[in-house]
């Protein structure tokens, strides 16, 4: 009898031990495999993306959020370096150097500014400049974009 429960006990430890190494396994494949797809990024442009072109993802995500504060009746904030767009490495070098490129990030640095120092009364119609300082330059230096900047326009505007 007694070899009996020493066997159950046994083959009961034996399982317990089996279920924690194929936990412990499981876990630090799963683990790693999670690791392996944050270090992957996926890259629209098969030549990675430029500071610019990152930058301006960004600078869309803050007017993205200053929409939502416009909408929502609040005074919007600027929550990046928007200046950057003159100094970060852009994918086209000619475009960024034109006087066309030049003139229209100075009206934008311009908005974002007034941005900056808004109010209640005048945050929507300094958003709005925003945004058309955003679509002015990219109608006339790189129009790709210009579609998911329309997104960013009020919807009265639309």
């Amino acid at each position: 009898m007694y070899f009996l429960e020493d066997f159950n006990n046994f083959a009961f430890m034996r399982t317990q031990q089996s279920l924690i190494i194929i936990f412990i396994f499981s876990w630090i494949l799963l683990a790693g495999c999670d690791e392996e797809l944050t270090r992957t990024k996926w890259y629209p442009n098969p030549n990675g993306d430029s500071e610019l072109a990152l930058l301006m993802r960004e600078m869309h995500d803050d007017v993205l959020l200053m929409k939502k504060s416009v909408e929502a009746k609040q005074v919007p904030r600027v929550r990046i370096d928007h200046t950057k767009i003159f100094t970060a490495i852009p994918t086209e070098q000619g475009k960024v150097e034109s006087q066309e490129y030049k003139d229209n990030g100075k009206l934008y640095l311009q908005a974002i500014e007034s941005i900056r120092k808004s109010n209640y009364k005048n945050a929507r119609e300094n958003y709005k400049n925003v945004v058309g300082s955003c679509i002015s330059c990219h109608r006339s230096v790189c129009p790709g974009p210009v579609d998911k900047i329309e997104n960013l326009l009020l919807e009265e505007e639309v």
